[in-house]
């Protein structure tokens, strides 16, 4: 079963088609690999073994990966019903299941794949390490003493380590490009706008890019830099308590000493305080969102006119909150004298 286990995505799904492995016999290899090797790795923070197991014995999609296990990072490709943490030991104490399934996961499942489990991550994405606090470190295959780098270092150790040959990962600033370059993989981050977001799009941000990391194929670029995707992330620690994140600007002692509070009750876990102290902080600093999503606007036109100066083709993608309404980036274009055209 080791054997079968360590075999890239494409040949375990040829033995499936040629009726040389079945689908819960590659699913039952994939999960004695994770036994053996995560008590020591930390990559899996949630088996699916026995949904697993049950899907593989069932009628699967016909599709080119049918049968091969896989793993999805914890951290956006949500599927109703699954544990679905973020790295947050708030969501982990609260128990939080999704309540819908990604675009993203329906089209892996709708290609055959068979996911056994749900991989590290740090507390929704924000470094390029892998450490959360909510379920530990997740440690390098080749040295344990090392790291995976980050955010989808679950995923990065899974593959690496041979528990599945394929895994799901995500990319806003290095999370697919770091932990394949620490682990010795390809990670593959496709064009922006390639791949849905549905239908949760109102929870991402332009520089959202998700795919897989595997053995082998061939690494796509990205234009964010690491430090430009933490700084954001720092800055936009920043929704209602709905969503477990706080808005906030802490542009002074009232707010800053209430957003303190937030992160206490955050790291802690605690629901019920960290639902009381975003109340305060928005009753003392309402329509604070808006005010950082136009802050953030108004260097992204920086940033374009940059561009434009240098006489190149200049190609903007990103989400509609950038590029609609009061305050948007093509107002502020506008503001500025320019003729937009939207194709």
């Amino acid at each position: 079963m080791t054997e079968l286990s360590l075999l890239d995505a494409t040949a375990q799904a040829d033995l499936v088609r040629s009726g040389q492995a079945s689908p819960l016999e590659l699913v039952d290899a994939a999960i004695d690999r994770i036994e053996k090797l995560n008590g020591e790795l930390n990559a899996v923070i949630h088996p699916l073994f026995d949904k697993a197991r049950a899907q593989a014995q069932g009628p699967l999609p016909d599709g080119p990966f049918k049968g091969v296990p896989t793993l999805f990072k914890d951290l956006m490709c949500a599927v109703e019903g699954d544990p679905y943490h973020q790295g947050s030991a708030l969501a982990k104490n609260a128990g939080v299941r999704a309540d819908h399934t990604d675009h993203l996961a329906q089209r892996f499942l709708d290609a055959g794949f068979v996911c056994v489990g749900r991989t590290n991550t740090p507390e929704f994405g924000l470094v390029p390490t892998t450490e959360p606090e909510a379920y530990g470190p997740t440690r390098n295959p080749w040295n344990t003493g090392y790291t995976t780098g980050g955010s989808s270092g679950g995923s990065a150790a899974a593959v690496a380590s041979g528990m599945v040959p394929v895994a799901h990962a995500n990319d806003g600033g290095g999370s697919i490009r770091i932990p394949a370059s620490c682990c010795g993989l390809v990670g593959l981050k496709p064009s922006r706008g390639r791949t849905s977001l549905g239908p949760s799009s109102s929870l991402s941000m332009e520089m959202r890019i998700v795919s897989q990391a595997r053995r082998s194929g061939k690494e796509v670029a990205g234009l964010e830099t690491i430090d430009e995707h933490v700084a954001f992330w720092r800055e936009m620690l920043e929704r209602d308590s709905e969503s477990l994140l706080v808005y906030t600007l802490a542009r002074d002692k009232t707010v800053t000493a209430l957003f303190a509070k937030t992160r206490a009750a955050w790291t802690r876990g605690d629901v019920a305080a960290l639902s009381t102290a975003n109340a305060s902080l928005r009753q003392a600093n309402p329509g604070i969102a808006q005010r950082l999503l136009d802050r953030r606007n108004r260097r992204w036109v920086d940033r374009i006119e940059a561009e434009m100066k240098t006489g190149k083709p200049t190609t903007i993608v990103a989400g509609a909150g950038h590029f609609s309404g009061p305050g948007s980036v093509i107002a502020i274009l506008e503001e500025r004298g320019y003729k937009i055209e939207q194709l």
